[in-house]
């Protein structure tokens, strides 16, 4: 049976406004900025929507936090409790522990740290981070970056919390890399894989990391007019059954279209792979 959980990315048109951290290069400092949305459903409301549609795990992202307060947060986690659905991850999108700016990186790391802090209020089980923006042929950069999330897991650890990272960005743009960068942290950091995140060489690149994957964002490729590219997403899917994955399913859809009618599209492709239908 499939575990099926949701990327809040896939409803940014309906959980309201984006509040996203910068880097003030000019200032030497943390900037917020916001994004207007629309508000069709609360992240509060969110968790019993996710049940009421047969999900049961979501992965959110910092910026659709409307609020960081202790008392909102903790609404948040007995939302999750009550619907009986899973805080899967907290996705963070921004930060670079890669960057050779010493101040840039103090910055960054607390910025994580206190974010650490708000998803054990919230009751997340892992927590997202980019490995970074650097070249992607800069070892100096892996060893760098890598530093900072053995950091952060020790930290994370106290608060039950798994760090993980993702295929994502300039420096984990390889698999190679993504290989690499996990053995420098010494199995003290999990691991996400997307679908959609390899430029090149995409398909041996997906197989060559999904064996390391403890989540998936099951992101769907889209054709210009919008529509899914129902090939290429159960080509993904097969490189997933074929790699024994068995952890959540976190379907993204990234497109301008109704995202409840596509993320049902997806699920259903997604078990069509999962149980293929018996020949006669």
């Amino acid at each position: 049976m499939a575990f099926w959980s949701i990327n809040t990315f896939s409803l940014e048109s309906e959980l309201g406004p984006l509040t996203m951290t910068e880097w003030d290069e000019a200032g030497k400092q943390l900037r917020t900025k916001v994004e207007p949305q629309p508000e069709v459903l609360s992240l509060l409301n969110l968790p019993a929507t996710l049940k009421e549609k047969g999900y049961t795990a979501a992965e959110v992202s910092y910026s659709q936090f409307p609020q960081t307060d202790t008392l909102y947060v903790e609404q948040l986690r007995t939302a999750f409790q009550q619907a009986g659905v899973d805080f899967a991850s907290l996705l963070l999108d921004y930060a670079d522990l890669s960057s050779v700016d010493p101040v840039r990186r103090a910055a960054d790391l607390e910025w994580c740290r206190t974010w650490l802090d708000i998803a054990a209020k919230a009751g997340a089980h892992r927590v997202r981070i980019a490995a970074g923006e650097s070249s992607a042929d800069d070892e100096a950069a892996l060893k760098r970056s890598a530093e900072g999330f053995v950091e952060l897991s020790n930290y994370a650890a106290g608060l039950g919390i798994r760090i993980m990272t993702e295929n994502l960005d300039e420096l984990l743009s390889t698999s190679e890399n993504c290989r690499y960068f996990l053995d420098l942290c010494d199995a003290k950091v999990g691991f996400t894989a997307d679908f959609g995140n390899f430029e090149q060489d995409k398909y041996r690149q997906l197989a060559d990391v999904l064996p390391l994957a403890e989540t998936v964002h099951v992101k769907a490729a889209l054709h210009d007019n919008g529509t899914i590219d129902t090939a290429d997403f159960r080509r993904c899917m097969k490189l997933l059954v074929d790699a024994g994955f068995r952890g959540p399913l976190s379907l993204t859809y990234l497109g301008d279209g109704e995202p409840w009618e596509h993320l049902d599209q997806m699920r259903t492709l997604a078990e069509e792979v999962i149980h293929p239908p018996v020949q006669a």
